[in-house]
């Protein structure tokens, strides 16, 4: 987890070692789990969200998203296989932009031309 996951965790109530617990500690049925996501989700005005495995979908996603390579976000997600990570690739029209930009690391001079580049 990042420090502000962290930090809005340790603020929270604690009731035992879930964090997703009822007032005795107890762990939470995962149905009310799952109603809980969706009130909140809806008084937030997030449409769709009603699995928690969204949660871990836009985990990797965003991950992904903002550069993370996917051997990390495979370790992070628990996956033992590469295949599953690449579920969760998403390539946006801009994302991929900014990956083929990374390949702009220099200008060539105007006047080189592929041919000076290639020994024969």
């Amino acid at each position: 987890m990042n420090e502000s996951a962290v930090e809005i965790l340790m603020k929270l109530p604690k009731r035992g070692s879930f964090v997703f617990s009822d007032k005795k500690g107890n762990k939470l049925n995962p149905d009310l789990i799952r109603l809980r996501l969706a009130e909140t989700a809806k008084r937030a005005k997030v449409e769709d969200l009603t699995e928690v495995h969204a949660l871990r979908h836009t985990f990797a996603s965003q991950l992904i998203a903002n550069g993370v390579d996917l051997p990390s976000v495979q370790k992070l997600m628990g996956h033992t296989n590469i295949q599953t990570t690449m579920i969760y690739t998403h390539q946006t029209t801009d994302h991929l932009k900014n990956a083929i930009g990374k390949l702009n690391i220099g200008r060539v001079r105007k006047s080189s031309r592929i041919a000076d580049f290639v020994k024969t």
